[in-house]
């Protein structure tokens, strides 16, 4: 069986030197690639326009020029496919909010060791989320304030609501799989018919959703 192609990664972080360990430190990883190393959002948007697609982009937040999350957006809208990780050192609900809202499907602090990094990246490209645990508690809580009544449950089955509850807590889908003794393949099932009955494209909007409509 032929091996799976590497997850493309691009980095965008502003100080050489955490770059420099950011870029060793992914590179090594034998299914991960680091095609480009920015120092900022422009010229990452702008390798994008010539049509460089990434898996995964791995961000900071205070960068010259354009912020993070003014990057996200025009990244996303550029590449709606490619999946942003922010890594950065604030935790502040207005940042990981505003993070969120543009697009970002995890939000790590930049403590996260090297292997949560790693894990993370490998999270978001099957389409998961990823937050370090007090990021996943803030995340819970911002979601929590724009609850409303529900309208519906969406047909979603008791293993689909404890699978959306964990995932709200920051489980990753390893760590799913392990909780509920599954299978990856289960879970990913579970995700998809999840996405489906909430009409939703990844796991943001569904937590989101979830908890916004008292879902979960």
């Amino acid at each position: 069986m032929e091996a799976a192609d590497p997850t493309i990664v691009w980095l965008i972080e502003d100080d050489p030197l955490f770059r420099h360990v950011l870029y060793d430190l992914l590179d090594d990883a034998p299914d991960l690639t680091v095609a480009h190393a920015f120092g900022a959002c422009e010229p990452a948007i702008a390798a994008l326009e010539q049509g460089e697609l990434p898996d995964v982009i791995l961000s900071d937040i205070g960068l010259p020029g354009m912020t993070g999350t003014e990057g996200a957006r025009h990244l996303k809208a550029l590449s709606p496919a490619s999946h942003i990780i922010m890594l950065t050192v604030h935790e502040d609900e207005d940042r990981i909010f505003d993070a969120l809202c543009a697009g970002a499907s995890g939000y790590l602090l930049k403590n996260a060791s090297s292997d949560r990094i790693v894990a993370a990246i490998r999270e978001v490209r099957r389409g998961g989320l990823s937050f370090t645990a007090p990021v996943a508690r803030k995340v819970l809580h911002l979601f929590q304030q724009q609850a409303t009544t529900p309208r519906t449950d969406y047909g979603l089955t008791d293993r689909e609501k404890e699978i959306l509850h964990f995932i709200s807590e920051g489980l990753t889908q390893k760590e799913l799989a392990e909780r509920l003794f599954l299978s990856r393949h289960t879970i990913e099932a579970h995700l998809r018919n999840i996405y489906t009955k909430l009409h939703v494209r990844n796991g943001i909007a569904a937590v989101s959703k979830a908890i916004r409509e008292r879902i979960i």
